[in-house]
């Protein structure tokens, strides 16, 4: 029992200590990517093909990790992960447009690969089959602060100091990161289910099936998840009038009520009826789209903050939801390779769609303002599909 328990806080500190580095590196200045993007003139047309090659690199990024999982060590795939985050934001730098827009896309979809894989690996052995949403809630708690302290400290650095105060920064931090695993005898090893399999094959990627139709909302899910984090980051970039450290303090007031509701309601989804918690919170995730759609600068001070805090809270109440039966199935599966093929078909998924939206948004004649709202309401009507996921035996 002991041993069990000290394995168990073992797990614990290596996944807070990686999580910890890489949100308050990806919060002083990835998060603020797509506002950088539009700051340098970039449009919806371009920051949809930026998702679009994100989406693609992920997915050749997985295939890298999952190989270096049977041959290399984790050690060496997290030291991978700190060097990659130091090569995109050097990405900044390159001045021609094209190239600029390539290659920080392609760094951009290896980073989130190798800082979520290896992040949902950690993550999915801290938990058991009954305490997936507390823990998932503890997780958000702790990614709002360290964003908050990020995203304060890199939108006053965009604002006051420009690009090359977070620059040099980031590379003090990431640097130590990398000096610290480089000389820790204390790193987490690769569960031994990962490194004695083999790496998913195409056939089995895209043949895959289940009982809980996983395929049919995996793709939307990378969808939603593109969606919230790069273009509703450009809608709240827009209200705040285009300004670093306004979009700072709003994304840091949005996370601080994120956390607090993450604190009251992570216990409650473990001791509530799962499948009614689900299905209400599709319901308000729909919602929370519409609202983002009827959002806009022009909005009241008071009735803007009760729409953000009304769409944050519908939002956080959703992810809690479909995390927590995500990984549940994750774990009745007893399989890894779960949580690699819902990264396939969603950043595959990912690549098609926003290059459909990049030529709609090309060919359509309205503002970009205008496009976004339109995008929000299309997407409002997909939500239902989420109903779909069947939920594992315990749920029910």
């Amino acid at each position: 029992m002991i041993q069990i328990l000290s394995k168990l806080s073992s797990n614990y500190r290596q996944f807070y200590k990686f999580l910890s580095l890489h949100t308050f590196l990806t919060s002083l200045f990835p998060v603020l990517l797509p506002s950088f993007l539009w700051m340098r003139g970039y449009r919806l047309t371009e920051v949809a093909i930026f998702i679009a090659i994100s989406g693609l690199s992920f997915v050749c990024a997985l295939k890298i990790w999952e190989r270096l999982s049977k041959e290399r060590s984790f050690k060496e795939i997290i030291l991978l992960s700190f060097i990659l985050q130091i090569l995109l934001v050097s990405g900044i730098f390159i001045e021609n447009q094209t190239v600029f827009l390539l290659t920080v896309a392609i760094c951009n979809g290896a980073v989130n690969c190798f800082f979520w894989i290896s992040q949902r690996v950690l993550f999915f052995e801290t938990i058991g089959k009954h305490n997936a949403g507390r823990q998932f809630g503890n997780m958000q708690i702790t990614m709002a602060l360290l964003l908050n302290l990020g995203i304060a400290f890199g939108a006053f650095m965009l604002e006051k100091v420009h690009f090359e105060g977070v620059y040099l920064v980031f590379v003090i931090i990431a640097g130590t990161a990398l000096f610290l695993y480089a000389f820790s005898k204390k790193t987490p090893d690769l569960p031994t289910i990962i490194t004695s399999s083999k790496p998913l094959t195409n056939k089995q990627i895209i043949g895959f099936k289940d009982n809980y139709r996983s395929i049919a909302v995996f793709g939307l899910d990378g969808l939603f998840l593109y969606l919230e984090s790069y273009f509703w980051i450009i809608s709240l970039y827009l209200i705040a009038h285009e300004s670093f450290l306004k979009l700072g303090l709003l994304i840091i007031s949005l996370a601080l009520i994120l956390a607090i509701i993450f604190y009251w309601i992570k216990n409650i989804i473990d001791a509530t009826r799962k499948q009614l918690i689900y299905n209400v919170a599709v319901c308000l995730y729909g919602l929370s789209w519409l609202l983002r759609a009827w959002v806009d600068d022009q909005t009241s001070l008071l009735m803007l903050f009760v729409m953000l805090t009304s769409l944050s809270f519908f939002t956080a109440l959703f992810r809690l939801s479909f995390n927590k039966r995500f990984f549940n199935i994750a774990k009745v599966s007893g399989q890894h390779d779960y949580l690699f093929i819902k990264s396939y078909h969603s950043q595959l998924f990912v690549a098609i769609a926003f290059f459909i939206i990049a030529v709609v948004s090309y060919w359509a004649s309205s503002q970009n303002v205008e496009i976004l709202s339109n995008i929000y309401y299309v997407v409002a009507l997909l939500c239902p599909i989420y109903w779909l996921y069947k939920a594992p035996a315990e749920e029910v």
